[in-house]
């Protein structure tokens, strides 16, 4: 799991030269000169086993263009370029040898969580950005590419990768980028006033964590929250679409939540304090 959550992080910072793919742009995204960017943000990254934490520091260097260095891959993942248009954040560097643009995003939601687009590392987010442009009907063109890759102990060696130049004006990028980014997942962020609170945040999590249960699950009429302590609290239930079907406050370190007539299937379960000092996400099966 750590290192899936390292090259997600990665490809939030466009760190496309060994992936087995790269999608290039002939237009890229202008926008607005996001200097409130600047700052360090913690991500909460889950699996089913336990809690895994990145702090992700923006430093802006000149006029959109920022250094971006995280502490879960302990270097500077990305020097480019970003953009922002509404609560959406393009980064962008263009490509030496073609010229063409090689894009990501992320999103701000509610100030609660960043969606982030899966890594062009993976298969999966390559497909899904292939697959929405070719719903979208734009122009795709299909070339292969050699890259040298010199790897330690060894001799150059040659590598083919695909490559899909993708012909569309700004508009049409654009509206390829919003559509992936509204299917992709939310992740828990807190943005720090200093980047010397983020181990002190971070400890603080980690700590709380031990405390917070949910169950039974899979669940049929009622799921119990059991909480670190009493303070007040806002537990927001969540469909599989991420639409928040219906929000509960409470103030005591135990609360109960009535499913008995949400459908079968999967849900979350967010879970905030007011201060938004903790946020813990569960994920549970109605039965």
């Amino acid at each position: 799991m750590r290192k899936t959550l390292i090259l997600l992080t990665l490809g939030l910072a466009i760190f496309l030269t060994a992936c087995d793919d790269l999608v290039l742009f002939t237009q890229k995204i202008e926008g607005s000169n996001p200097t409130q960017l600047s700052g360090s943000y913690v991500l909460t990254f889950e699996d089913e086993e336990e809690v895994h934490y990145d702090t992700l520091t923006f430093t802006q260097v000149l006029p959109y263009r920022f250094i971006v260095h995280s502490s879960l891959a302990k270097k500077e993942v990305y020097n480019g370029e970003i953009h922002q248009r509404g609560d959406d954040y393009f980064l962008q560097t263009m490509d030496e040898e073609t010229k063409k643009w090689k894009i990501t995003a992320f999103r701000f939601r509610h100030g609660e969580a960043m969606n982030l687009f899966e890594s062009m590392h993976f298969g999966q987010g390559q497909g899904k950005l292939v697959s929405q442009i070719k719903d979208d009907k734009i122009k795709l063109i299909r070339t292969s590419k050699r890259l040298k890759e010199k790897q330690e102990g060894q001799t150059n060696s040659d590598s083919t990768f695909k490559v899909y130049e993708v012909k569309a004006n700004v508009r049409k990028t654009l509206r390829i980028w919003r559509s992936i980014l509204r299917k992709s997942d939310p992740v828990p962020y807190r943005k720090l006033e200093s980047v010397e609170k983020s181990l002190e945040l971070k400890d603080k999590m980690e700590t709380d964590q031990a405390y917070f249960k949910l169950y039974p699950n899979p669940a049929s009429y009622m799921i119990n929250l059991e909480l670190p302590d009493a303070r007040e609290w806002t537990a927001s239930l969540i469909n599989i679409q991420g639409r928040e079907i219906r929000q509960e406050s409470f103030d005591t370190s135990s609360h109960q939540i009535n499913i008995q007539n949400l459908p079968s299937g999967t849900y979350f379960v967010r879970l905030n304090d007011r201060a938004l000092q903790t946020q813990k996400t569960w994920k549970f099966v109605k039965d």
